[in-house]
């Protein structure tokens, strides 16, 4: 069906002239939003798309999230959102509230709140300088920013974004009753990702503060910053234009007073996150891991190591080593999903299957994974593969006590998954439906299924 649908997307822009999506909506576009939530009807907009408060509040009905976010509430987030410019703070200040925080556990709003802050949207060159003659504009890519506007944000006017940001969390351990609970846990656990997230972007700023105000300690050329290319063949001092990157990194080096701030709130984010979350989370697995919940064990697990993913590799210790490795290991033999989004472990249950349907099997498991974990697949392994080798090489060169003492509690937490993963095997043996749950329900014909 994908393929016929590309086919079919191919022969219309070739034949016909017609522009057709080549992705989908942005998840943070009022009309997608509207549509995808069955709340717009026809009439409510001729132009195909809302992009002003006047057109929202002609819209009859508002989405509610599940029921999790009142009408006056939605009103004022659509609103926000037909200004991308300057919605991320109206945002965030909309939902650090304890009326309306509890509302994250809808995965279509942590979509919209995903979208609105890390989407980059119009891209400003580094030769550009756009003027804002007046306001409101005609042509909003005068409002375009050269690394996103999150970055922009926090360039600018950190204090707006960060403070709701930091109050969140708090507000969610309102809501904590010692166990993952179905209805205010999952909005406790994106809170958790928002803020590890949010911290990786500030580090990204600091890391840029220091290699400007010290020569290079830190952002010193040849360096990886969170995926950008550095300074290559720019040393401090050195005269002539820089090249293209650093160009772009130049600007992103927070004056004075937003250096403080960007390290006042990281200092805050890693204090909630050490003290507080990963206290909590790992209340939450010892209860699911008692009450052989392995599936909720298993996204708590991944969330415990996503805690410590702006770490630097180089400065791990104890407590993100044994994080990390610890939700390696459950998860590999614990979530099929890990091991039934690859192509060739499909083909080895149906050895028959068509090459189609093989690969649209794999994606259906790792959006079954995505869902389960609460985080997307790759997200998760790409924070795996990262610390791998500074976790083998902080073990390596720990003294032989600490690093005894870290595999025994990563052996502790895998031990308790293989009593919990017992009993789910034994719980799924006469073959379950819908994804898979462990390696003996997949042997035994109750696991992967091909998507139909």
């Amino acid at each position: 069906a994908a393929a016929a649908a590309a086919v079919a997307s191919f022969m219309q822009r070739l034949w016909r002239g017609e522009e057709v999506a080549r992705a989908p909506p942005s998840a943070a576009d009022v009309a997608a939003l509207l549509r995808a939530s069955g709340c717009l009807r026809k009439g409510d907009t001729d132009k195909g798309r809302i992009s002003s408060e006047d057109e929202v509040l002609l819209i009859r009905s508002l989405p509610s999230f599940d029921g999790r976010l009142s009408a006056h509430s939605s009103e004022l987030l659509l609103s926000f959102l037909t200004a991308p410019y300057v919605r991320i703070p109206l945002v965030l200040q909309l939902l650090a509230q304890p009326a309306t925080l509890p509302a994250l556990a809808s995965a279509q709003l942590q979509d919209v709140v995903d979208a609105c802050l890390f989407e980059p949207g119009e891209w400003l060159p580094p030769t550009a300088s756009p003027s804002v003659p007046e306001a409101p504009l005609a042509d909003r890519s005068a409002l375009a920013t050269p690394c996103g506007i999150l970055l922009n944000e926090l360039l600018h006017a950190p204090a707006a974004v960060l403070h709701p940001i930091e109050a969140m969390l708090e507000l969610a351990q309102e809501h904590d009753v010692g166990r993952y609970d179905s209805r205010s846990s999952a909005a406790t656990l994106y809170v958790v990702r928002l803020l590890c997230r949010v911290e990786e972007v500030i580090t990204l700023l600091l890391q840029q503060a220091d290699g400007s105000n010290t020569g290079g300690s830190q952002g010193a050329p040849g360096a990886v910053v969170s995926g950008l290319p550095a300074q290559a063949g720019v040393e401090a001092g050195e005269s002539g234009p820089p090249p293209p990157a650093a160009s772009s990194l130049s600007r992103l080096r927070p004056p004075a007073a937003t250096e403080q701030e960007l390290r006042r709130s990281k200092s805050a984010i890693r204090a909630q996150l050490d003290g507080s979350a990963l206290p909590m989370l790992q209340a939450w697995f010892t209860r699911a891991m008692r009450e052989h919940q392995v599936d909720i064990a298993c996204s708590i697990r991944v969330h415990m190591a996503l805690i410590f993913r702006s770490v630097p590799p180089a400065s791990l210790h104890h407590k993100s080593v044994t994080a990390v490795l610890s939700a390696w290991i459950f998860l590999t033999t614990n979530h099929d999903g890990l091991r039934l989004s690859e192509p060739f472990a499909i083909a080895a249950l149906h050895p028959r299957a068509r090459p189609a349907e093989i690969y649209e099997a794999s994606l259906a498991a790792a959006a079954g994974a995505q869902r389960s974990l609460m985080l997307p697949l790759l997200e998760a392994m790409s924070l795996f593969h990262r610390y791998r080798h500074g976790a083998i090489a902080w073990l390596a060169a720990a003294p032989p006590a600490a690093a005894s003492r870290a595999l025994e509690e990563i052996v502790s937490v895998v031990s308790n998954a293989v009593t919990a993963g017992s009993h789910r095997r034994q719980s799924t043996a006469g073959g379950g439906h819908g994804a898979p749950d462990g390696a003996g329900g997949a042997a035994g014909g109750g696991g992967a299924r091909l998507a139909p």
